[in-house]
């Protein structure tokens, strides 16, 4: 998951429960760790100046379950973009390392697959993806 804590670090993040006391002197948590009061809070990390940082907020109890929601699809996505380009860079691997001649249709159907919405996530993807799409390119043009 650490790809999207760089570009929507708050959906890396986790929404958990916890306690504290309040700070009154008349309240009964001040005296007894049974009655502390209950909070929400969503933690996640952040990089700033090359080192990661643990950031927290609170969420209020009428949000945390449409969060926690919002939280668990973003990581979905994120698994299933990681999927879609892994597979990719697999399929385009087999073309590519081939010694004899790539079969035409195989280069069109991984073109195909290449400007549909395949987002990579990281920079290495990035860099990966765009090293075998210029492989492929020059096989084509071969």
């Amino acid at each position: 998951m650490y790809d999207l804590a760089y570009y929507n670090p708050r959906m890396s993040g986790n929404v958990y429960r916890g306690t504290r006391k309040c700070g009154k002197t008349n309240c009964k948590c001040a005296n007894s760790s049974k009655h502390q009061h209950s909070f929400w809070r969503l933690e996640y990390r952040v990089k700033h100046n090359g080192r990661w940082q643990k950031k927290r907020e609170y969420v209020a109890k009428s949000k945390v379950k449409a969060f926690r929601q919002r939280i668990r699809r973003a990581k979905q996505k994120d698994r299933q973009r990681r999927q879609q380009v892994a597979q990719f860079m697999h399929q385009a691997s087999e073309v590519i390392d081939e010694d004899g001649y790539a079969e035409v249709a195989q280069l069109r159907q991984l073109l195909f697959l290449s400007q549909q919405k395949l987002e990579p996530v990281a920079l290495r993807q990035c860099t990966q993806l765009l090293k075998c799409l210029v492989k492929l390119i020059v096989k084509i043009s071969l």
